[in-house]
């Protein structure tokens, strides 16, 4: 991930969205203070995706 500007950003490589798998990602913000926090995270009672998914575009060959 780089920042640019004011933007954060970042490119996923081809071979890994070219799968019939989708992609799992999450982030890890950290405050100046020195805490931690996944983003999405964990909701109290444990019952929500604590990631997010990109389904990738499969190429055909």
């Amino acid at each position: 991930m780089a920042r640019r500007g004011g933007k954060w950003g970042f490119q996923i490589p081809g071979d890994y969205t070219n799968s019939p798998f989708a992609l799992q990602y999450y982030f890890q913000i950290s405050t100046r203070g020195g805490a931690a926090y996944l983003v999405p995270g964990l909701a109290p009672d444990l019952a929500n995706q604590a990631f997010y998914t990109v389904q990738g575009l499969r190429t055909r060959s």
